[in-house]
């Protein structure tokens, strides 16, 4: 990706046996849904992406989680502070 990028780790309580299974074959991606009539962003919704997966799969993967988002429709962006993110 780039030097310096920020993430977060969040500790889970309790782990389902299928994410375990997952995690070595697969990246966990946490992903929040911008609304550009308001600005808004969803709530955070998890993908399990496998290692292999091409730009095409991925897009496939946030369409399947996001129904009202098309995977043509998709664009991606770096937003460094979700938390104080503003339209300036």
């Amino acid at each position: 990706m780039y030097d310096g990028k920020e993430i977060a780790l969040q500790i889970l309580p309790e782990v389902p046996q299928e994410s375990l299974d997952m995690q070595d074959q697969s990246y966990l991606v946490m992903v929040k849904a911008w609304d550009p009539s308001d600005w808004s962003l969803s709530d955070l919704v998890e993908v399990y992406v496998p290692k292999s997966a091409t730009l095409n799969q991925f897009s496939e993967l946030i369409s399947a989680k996001f129904g009202h988002i098309t995977k043509e429709l998709i664009e991606c962006t770096k937003i460094n502070s979700s938390w104080n993110f503003s339209r300036v």
